[in-house]
């Protein structure tokens, strides 16, 4: 066993928060300790923290955490609110539904939250097809009651995440695509290069939203080493998705909101369906 000890120095990111997962790079302990992996790790004991773009909607934002308004990120498994844009690793992408039920919108009266990792099968609803509560428009060009999703599991200093993307809206959807597009035309791996989250705002003649955009950070090559850890846990993420265990904090979002407060209409609308 070497004791050299490989630490990852990228260009530093000098606006916004850097999450890089640089720590992972590191040796922590003595060299002669053999670090012990978790082995029976099985595909329903992954439940992975989310990483969220706030909006009026968003549960932090409703429930006054403190920071958190519409346009900067929100990290569950810390419970902090940080700045944008922010810089990451992408391991995995995989699309999908999600309605998240609220009390305040009389049109989810009677309505569960119900996800959808692979846009097939809701985990409340059962078949998306014959739903269509994600997918199918009203008659008079009324909006699905869900929307239809992008997932990236994303690699930060404080573990592996989810960020959830709702293809609500026009805008966001282009972004995002554009990304996909651009991975895909690449012939690389999403952790190639490391992944920077930007916001930027969206807007008509009534509402004010808040739209992500990913893109990569080319002129930084992820290690070898640190592309073949994302590369282990893309197996481990793609293992629990085909075997439908894959599960977030997101999964059981509460139904039953507190009233709107003044944070939900300082900045963003709250009718914005994020």
């Amino acid at each position: 066993m070497t004791d050299k000890i490989t630490i990852w120095e990228p260009a530093p990111f000098e606006k916004g928060t850097d999450l890089l997962p640089l720590e992972a790079m590191q040796q922590f302990g003595p060299t002669d300790v053999e670090v012990e992996e978790d082995t029976d790790l099985e595909p329903d004991d992954i439940v992975l923290p989310t990483l969220m773009l706030l909006q009026g909607t968003s549960e932090p934002v409703k429930q006054q955490v403190e920071g958190a308004i519409p346009g900067k990120l929100f990290l569950s498994a810390t419970q902090e609110v940080l700045e944008a844009p922010a810089r990451m690793l992408v391991i995995h992408r995989f699309r999908g539904n999600a309605l998240f039920a609220r009390k305040s919108n009389p049109e989810h009266e009677g309505l569960e939250t119900c996800i959808s990792r692979d846009g097939v099968t809701g985990h409340r609803y059962g078949d998306c097809e014959t739903c269509g509560k994600c997918t199918e428009w009203g008659d008079e060009g009324q909006k699905p009651l869900g929307t239809k999703t992008q997932q990236f599991v994303v690699w930060t200093k404080s573990g592996i995440c989810m960020l959830r993307v709702q293809l609500s809206n026009k805008f966001v959807g282009k972004t995002i695509r554009t990304f996909m597009t651009k991975k895909q035309t690449s012939a690389r791996n999403w952790f190639a290069h490391p992944t920077v989250l930007q916001v930027e705002t969206g807007s008509d003649d009534e509402n004010t939203w808040f739209v992500p955009r990913l893109f990569w950070q080319e002129r930084v090559r992820v290690p070898d080493e640190m592309q073949r850890a994302c590369a282990t846990w893309r197996s481990r993420i793609k293992e629990a998705l085909e075997l439908g265990k894959l599960s977030d904090t997101e999964d059981e979002a509460p139904t039953q909101e507190r009233p709107a407060s003044r944070a939900t209409t300082t900045e963003g609308h709250g009718d914005i369906p994020f």
